[in-house]
């Protein structure tokens, strides 16, 4: 579905670029949802690591999609990586079914 494939590349493009408010217009449609109690609260716990990686991080953002250990077929993992950390600046569980993507994100 189109819908779920824009909210997708939003949420990369948002991280890669480290301004979380480019994806708040698509967080709020029918087809995202999260694991968090509220999507306010997934979005400000977004921003938060999205600051800690502005913080932390050094030089351009890359992200790579790993299914790898994953149950669900259709589940995955965005990681985002700075140019000299060898683990993950954030990452973002996916959970995909035939309407929607669900967003979590990992603490570490």
């Amino acid at each position: 579905m189109l819908a779920k494939k824009v909210a997708l590349k939003s949420i990369t493009n948002a991280s890669c670029s480290k301004k979380p408010y480019k994806f708040l217009p698509f967080l709020y449609t029918y087809y995202v949802g999260t694991t968090f109690p509220t999507k306010w609260k997934f979005f400000g716990f977004y921003v938060h690591m999205i600051n800690c990686m502005k913080r932390t991080s050094v030089g351009k953002i890359t992200h790579n999609i790993s299914r790898e250990n994953r149950v669900d077929k259709d589940d995955f993992i965005l990681e985002f990586y700075d140019e000299i950390h060898k683990y993950p600046v954030l990452t973002i569980e996916v959970k995909e079914n035939k309407s929607r993507l669900f967003f979590d994100i990992h603490p570490f």
